[in-house]
């Protein structure tokens, strides 16, 4: 930018060093206040640009603002060609966008900032004060993990959106706060701005939702994000988004990110198990010849149990490992740990044992002896069965001609069918282990089932027994005939006869009469116990429940209607008027932006005059010649007939007070003036004189202690 570099000096005290954005024709530079001995950024652009008055002035309104997430604007003004506003600087912060590049955050880390952010920005909000161009640049992170939240309100003003209407600008805040949670989620950026991180991909109706992109995402956050920006739906406001996301941690949390990444880009994935050391090695030919096929010296006989494994390895001495798709293991992995390519053990599970077949090599071997055999690998079967055996005379290698004639068909076709007989073989042990497992589980299941009929039997028979003992002739409560007998009679009876639950004789006359009489009695102490509570209430309060007063008391109201002289204790007439409610209040400027710092006029009617309302700045008491005046109007409601109106100010000036039925000067009734006023003002108002709005006019300013010309109100009060 023209007129900024670095070692520029502006306003005397702030010695710019480094450009660390430029964005919208405007531009940020870290800088050194000699004055205070700090560090603070610039926000600066040329004093020629249109939008250069609105950005000092929402720079301005923007350093009212006391929330610590969002930082504080120091200065503004203007100077040799260049327009400048002075927010504070946070050393060591990191950035959004920067804090994905390094690898991204956590899920609830990124709850945690966007809360934050969303909480600021409904605390600007309520001061009239967004964003409105939210970026994952703005939003930074300090080495204490606080999140801190630059722009509002300038931002607005350098996008030339800070006259969009509060309902819209809300809007779209909260979609821009969702946009940051899709940011940090993702690592990618959903919206049409331009940053540093690279566009979502785009859908039908939207952007794909955050858990078809990331690993780990919150069904909450997850839902957000596809209602706000797929469906335009989700929330209106930052504070409703920061509703509906709570709670979040309350510290910075450290976590895995929940950006996915590969292999062979992510750092935290160690180099032996890189994609290139992890693939499968190659399939050797030598590896599909099993090693059992070398020549033996004669043919032995199978034994009928499997031999002992090798304590050493855990493995049969006579297996032999299958390389390729048939060995298959089963590998654990670890919920918290990235998907990897594990290499596949060298081992196998199954016992194998061999099976003599003369005359079998690989092709390309040295040809064995005749009269040697060859082991081919198989499943050891569960019982012995006999094996198919070939001698010398019947098969020889593969290639030879013994017989001299050179016909070598009859020999590959007698090796086959001894190969397809040694399958078989191991078919049939492998299907006689299975049908020995099926008999193993039959007889347990049917072991299972005798039981069960056994105990169920059992009940069977415990049930009829205690049925033939309460039937039989002699059981108890029964006569010799088999009938019932009434309990408490017989000479087997055990039980006494119940006791009687209601008297056996009515109540006689003269009893009947003393029953009543007492309930009587009951009833006539209760009949006077409710009369004297009625009778008790309120008397001894001062309430006064519209009787008729007493004739004393009549008779000194009127003596005092009479008297023409008010009492000798200096009580003016106003004192006994009633304060009227004030509904709203806003900054009156209507010869300038009409603004006039109205975010601080609702300060006006808080009840604590320690806060107050100020004007903007000016170079004079006569507001630099620029304006007439400025003031605050409040609002009372429509037709309020006002008695007297107080002013409590900051500073002495000249100030004038109107009533009328609009925000304007014009048809207004003035109320009264006063010249050089300081403190508590207050002015009577003619009787008949009504209106909804009060316009406190200032007229002439004094100096304040940064030597700038301002009007300072603290309270407003209406009586009636």
């Amino acid at each position: 930018m023209e007129g900024v570099g670095p070692g520029t000096t502006l306003d005397g005290r702030y010695t710019t060093q480094r450009r660390i954005e430029q964005r919208h024709g405007c531009e940020r530079w870290t800088a050194d206040d000699t004055t205070l001995g700090r560090s603070v950024v610039v926000l600066c652009l040329p004093d020629s640009d249109h939008r250069a008055s609105a950005v000092l002035d929402a720079g301005r309104r923007a350093a009212g603002l006391d929330t610590p997430t969002l930082h504080r604007v120091l200065d503004a003004g203007r100077e040799r060609g260049v327009a400048w506003v002075i927010e504070s600087d946070v050393a060591d912060s990191r950035s959004l966008a920067q804090l994905v590049h390094d690898g991204g955050l956590p899920a609830d880390e990124v709850r945690r900032i966007v809360g934050e952010v969303a909480t600021a920005l409904e605390s600007a909000r309520q001061r009239g004060l967004h964003h409105l161009d939210l970026r994952p640049e703005d939003v930074l992170r300090t080495v204490d993990g606080e999140v801190r939240l630059r722009g509002v309100a300038t931002s607005a003003a350098i996008v030339e959106l800070d006259d969009v209407e509060s309902e819209d600008a809300s809007r779209r805040d909260a979609i821009g706060v969702v946009s940051l949670t899709y940011a940090g989620l993702t690592g990618l950026w959903p919206g049409p701005g331009a940053t540093s991180l690279g566009s979502a991909p785009r859908v039908l109706g939207g952007v794909a939702a955050p858990s078809e992109i990331a690993a780990g995402v919150p069904r909450d956050l997850d839902a957000l994000c596809r209602l706000t920006l797929g469906d335009d739906q989700g929330p209106t406001s930052p504070g409703d988004f920061a509703r509906q996301i709570a709670p979040w941690p309350s510290r910075q949390v450290a976590g895995r990110s929940t950006i996915a990444t590969t292999a062979a880009v992510d750092p935290r994935v160690p180099t032996a198990l890189s994609p290139a050391a992890l693939a499968p090695a190659a399939l050797a030919p030598a590896a599909l010849t099993p090693a059992a096929l070398t020549p033996q010296a004669s043919t032995e006989v199978l034994p009928t149990t499997a031999p002992e494994p090798d304590p050493s390895t855990g493995a049969d001495p006579d297996s032999e490992p299958l390389a390729g798709p048939d060995a298959q293991d089963a590998p654990t992995e670890d919920d918290d740990e990235p998907t990897r390519v594990l290499q596949r053990p060298t081992s196998t599970s199954a016992p194998t044992e061999a099976i003599p077949v003369t005359g079998a090599a690989s092709a390309g071997a040295t040809p064995p002896p005749a009269d040697s055999t060859a082991e081919l690998p198989r499943v050891r079967p569960s019982s012995t069965v006999p094996e198919p055996t070939a001698t010398g005379a019947e098969a020889g290698p593969v290639g030879s001609d013994p017989s001299g004639d050179g016909d070598a068909a009859p020999r590959a076709a007698t090796t086959a069918a001894a190969a397809a007989a040694a399958a078989g073989a191991a078919m049939a042990g492998a299907g006689s282990a299975v049908a020995e497992a099926m008999s193993r589980a039959g007889s347990r299941v049917g072991s299972l089932g005798r039981q069960v009929g056994e105990r169920a039997a059992e009940k069977a028979a415990e049930r009829r027994g205690f049925h033939e003992r309460i039937t039989a002739p002699n059981a108890p409560g029964l006569t010799d005939d088999g009938d019932h007998v009434r309990p408490g009679t017989g000479s087997d009876a055990f039980l006494e006869p119940p006791a009687p639950l209601v008297p056996a004789e009515p109540l006689t006359k003269d009893e009947s009469k003393v029953a009543l009489a007492i309930v009587a009695a009951f009833l006539v102490v209760a009949l006077i116990g409710g009369i004297y509570g009625v009778m008790q209430i309120g008397s001894k309060t001062n309430v006064d429940f519209g009787g008729v007063p007493n004739r004393a008391a009549s008779a000194s109201a009127g003596a005092a209607t009479k008297s023409p002289t008010p009492a000798k204790t200096g009580a003016t007439p106003n004192s006994s008027g009633e304060k009227l409610q004030i509904l709203a209040a806003d900054g009156f400027d209507p010869q300038g932006d009409g603004r006039e710092n109205g975010t601080r006029a609702p300060r006006v009617f808080d009840g604590d005059p320690s806060t107050a309302w100020q004007s903007e700045g000016y170079s004079s008491a006569a507001l630099g010649g620029l304006k007439q005046g400025v003031g605050v109007v409040v609002d009372l409601g429509p037709n309020v007939a006002a008695r007297e109106i107080s002013l409590t100010l900051g500073n002495r000036a000249d100030v004038e007070v109107y009533i009328g039925a609009d925000k304007s000067l014009t048809g207004a009734v003035k109320v009264g003036t006063k010249a050089s006023a300081d403190g508590t003002v207050t002015f009577p108002v003619k009787a008949g004189t009504t209106g909804q709005y009060v316009i406190v006019w200032f007229t002439k300013l004094s100096q304040d202690g940064n030597g700038r010309y301002r009007a300072i109100l603290g309270e407003v009060e209406v009586k009636s």
